[in-house]
């Protein structure tokens, strides 16, 4: 093999999703990170010069969440909504998945794409929160002095991942 392409790990909006996710865990600093179920859209998408169409979700995006065992649903979309890097970003940030945790919701933040969709928001919300105490715990101990739970989580909630900085261009 002589040659090698990156074609999304060099786009400069790709560096840029992975230093600000990098730089955002780091000054938030959770003590975990769960993630819901990441919405796959259906269909063929054009792939990079010299690949041709490619299913969706295309073959980089699909290897990656084979790899983590992250979960994911029909989107009943005809787009790729979880791009290579928001796949591996989220594989490597989050701990766990699911639908939504027992958390008290502190702060939000969104992400958007650069693709508007008919029927939903192109989006990535992640929620800051604080976990809620074990209540059987709380039960057990009701007697003895309450003590602040303190330890924040993030919930990355990707209702249609960005669209832009990955190797599948779309019309």
């Amino acid at each position: 093999m002589e040659d090698v392409h990156f074609h999304e790990v060099g786009a400069v909006d790709s560096i840029a999703d992975i230093v600000c996710a990098a730089a955002a865990l780091d000054f938030l600093a959770p003590a975990w990170v769960l993630a819901s179920p990441l919405p796959v859209g259906t269909g063929l998408v054009r792939g990079a010069i010299g690949h041709g169409p490619l299913p969706s979700p295309p073959p980089a995006t699909l290897e990656i969440l084979c790899r983590r065992g992250a979960p994911t649903f029909d989107a009943a979309c005809g787009h790729e909504l979880v791009t290579p890097t928001g796949a591996c970003l989220v594989a490597a940030a989050a701990a766990g998945f699911c639908a939504w945790p027992s958390m008290t919701p502190e702060r939000a933040g969104y992400g958007a794409g650069s693709r508007d969709l008919a029927d939903r928001p192109n989006v990535c919300r992640l929620v800051l929160g604080s976990p809620l105490p074990d209540l059987r715990k709380t039960t057990h101990n009701h007697h003895h002095e309450h003590h602040e739970h303190h330890e924040h989580h993030e919930h990355l909630e990707h209702h249609e991942h960005h669209e832009h900085g990955h190797e599948h261009h779309h019309d």
